[in-house]
């Protein structure tokens, strides 16, 4: 059995726009997309990003409701640096 992985959007979207979605497929994983990341990929298109909707992508649930903090962390959007210069994300970094 493969080895699964879990993709988000942001490297699928940018495998689209690079018109390398077909890449992932020739690796010897089980890639797994969650149904949150599904929306999150039908919203974009909406917004103008590519359909990214690959043969080898397999959808699937989440077992459990995800935290709070890691929804942020996943979004980038975990906090700001404390002198306020400037927005940073969950990691401390820069955006």
């Amino acid at each position: 059995m493969a080895e699964r992985i879990v993709i988000n959007t942001g490297p699928l979207i940018t495998l689209a726009r690079m018109d390398a979605l077909d890449v992932p497929g020739q690796l010897s994983y089980e890639f797994i997309c969650p149904r949150e990341v599904q929306a999150e990929l039908e919203a974009g298109v909406v917004a103008g990003h590519p359909v990214v909707n690959p043969s080898w992508l397999q959808l699937c649930p989440l077992q459990g409701a995800m935290s709070h903090m890691v929804l942020l962390a996943l979004d980038g959007r975990g906090g700001s640096d404390s002198a306020g210069s400037g927005a940073t994300d969950s990691f401390g970094l820069y955006r």
